[in-house]
C-alpha cells in the first residue's frame, strides 16, 4: 500500500505574528516536498481537495509521482475514512508552515487514527518530538531528506514500526491516558 493523508491544499488561512505572516495552508509544505516521491521506494499518495481548475499544481505533483486521489470519494465518511487509514501502509504528511515555525508540538487527529490502526506515521516536525517519546510507529522529519530517510527506516523494519504505532497510541493518545489529564488540568480531577 501507499502512505497515505486526508487533507486540505488551501485553506485560506495565513497568521500574523508580530512582522511575518505565516502561511496556514498545507499547498506550500507539500510544494516543499514536492520530489520526494522520487528518493523513496515506497508510493505517496494525497486525498487532497485540489480545485480541478488548479492544473499547475495538479500536474506537478502528478509529473513528480504523486498519486491523487479525491477525499470526498475514499474518505468522505467515516466508515470511508477508516478503511482509507487502514488500506494504506502509514500516513506521509507535512505540516502547515505556521505549525512548523511557531512549534506548539501539534499533531494531528488524522495522524492518531493512523497510529490507533497501526499504520506508521512521517510526518513534519511541528516541536512534538520534544513532548513525546521517541517510537518508531512515529518519526519526525525538517528536511526533505530526513523525510525520504524516514520513510525508509519504517521500511527497513515494517512490523516493528507498525508495532510501535499502535503501542505509542494506546500509551499517550488513549482516552484512558488524556481525559484525566485533561480533567486535572481543568480543575476537574
Amino acid at each position: 500500500g501507499a502512505y497515505t493523508t486526508v487533507t486540505q491544499w488551501w485553506t485560506g488561512t495565513w497568521v500574523v505574528c508580530g512582522d511575518e505572516v505565516l502561511d496556514g495552508n498545507k499547498r506550500s509544505g507539500f510544494l516543499a516536498v514536492v520530489d520526494l516521491p522520487r528518493h523513496v521506494p515506497v508510493p505517496l499518495e494525497l486525498a487532497v481537495n485540489i480545485h480541478p481548475g488548479e492544473t499547475d499544481d495538479r500536474r506537478l505533483l502528478l509529473d513528480h509521482g504523486w498519486r491523487l486521489v479525491d477525499p470526498a470519494v475514499v474518505a468522505g465518511t467515516t466508515d470511508g475514512f477508516r478503511a482509507y487509514v487502514q488500506g494504506s501502509r502509514g500516513e506521509f504528511s507535512v505540516a502547515k508552515p505556521v505549525y512548523v515555525r511557531t512549534r506548539p508540538g501539534w499533531v494531528s487527529d488524522r495522524t492518531i487514527c493512523y497510529l490507533a490502526s497501526g499504520r506508521p506515521c512521517v510526518v513534519e516536525d511541528t516541536g512534538a518530538a520534544a513532548h513525546l517519546p521517541a517510537s518508531g510507529g512515529l518519526r519526525f522529519f525538517r528536511t526533505p531528506a530526513e523525510a525520504a530517510d524516514a520513510l525508509c527506516g519504517v521500511g527497513a523494519d515494517y512490523p516493528a514500526a507498525a508495532r510501535a504505532a499502535r503501542t505509542l497510541a494506546e500509551e499517550v493518545f488513549a482516552t484512558r491516558v488524556v481525559l484525566p489529564q485533561l480533567l486535572r488540568a481543568v480543575g476537574l480531577g
